[in-house]
């Protein structure tokens, strides 16, 4: 298994980033460093993530599944290829560009993506992370040991024009978020698995997931 994490400033704001994923997984640069990217095959399925931070100013990230690529694995493989080989990540644009390029194939994409910036921040108490998900299993929150879901999961890309907004989400002190790909398994063992997430173990993590967590550890004021 790969297992990336470093911490990460936004403004005020100290987090933990980290990402797990499938130890066949392709890997690009590392989170230290600004610049991170995995993705791997996954059954007849696509998994990838692609994130990015700019100088204590602002955070990326990118994550994506697609469950079927029928005969577009080329395809598929070139486009995030491209996309990770970029030296600037904007979560819209390559929003953007995927519903396109699902339409295009006559695929469906869950996508994820989220961003962080010092411009955005209105409390010291919490941390203003705006969230887009399409398609994607719940994002997954843990309180006081608690999980929960905050935000909404829309359509996966590609089925059609309806617009699917960005959602703001407030991240306390303390607190964590994961985003992760589809389970290929039963209703109750995406149920454990967000269970495990408020105590976590790596070792639970079922097989072929990719997993993306962002802890706010303190906030200056």
């Amino acid at each position: 298994m790969i297992y990336e994490h470093s911490d990460l400033t936004v403004g005020p704001y100290r987090f933990m980033a980290y990402v797990f994923a499938p130890a066949e997984s392709e890997k690009k640069g590392s989170i230290s460093a600004g610049v991170f990217g995995v993705r791997f095959k996954a059954g007849n399925g696509y998994r990838a993530l692609l994130m990015q931070s700019n100088e204590g100013r602002s955070v990326q990230l990118v994550a994506c599944s697609v469950e079927d690529v029928k005969d577009r694995l080329s395809a598929v493989e070139d486009f995030f290829r491209s996309a990770n080989d970029r030296s600037e990540i904007n979560g819209d644009s390559l929003r953007t560009e995927l519903d396109r390029f699902a339409k295009e194939n006559g695929l469906l994409v869950a996508a994820a993506t989220l961003s962080i910036s010092d411009a955005t921040q209105e409390d010291a108490s919490f941390a203003m992370v705006r969230v887009f998900m399409a398609g994607m299993p719940p994002l997954v929150m843990i309180e006081n040991g608690h999980y929960h879901f905050p935000v909404r999961s829309g359509i996966p890309l590609g089925i059609n024009d309806l617009h699917i907004p960005m959602q703001p989400l407030e991240l306390p002190v303390h607190a964590s978020l994961y985003i992760h790909t589809p389970l290929d398994g039963r209703k109750e063992e995406l149920k454990e698995m967000h269970s495990m997430l408020s105590h976590f173990k790596s070792e639970m993590l079922p097989e072929g997931v990719l997993l993306f967590g962002l802890h706010l550890k303190k906030a200056e004021s």
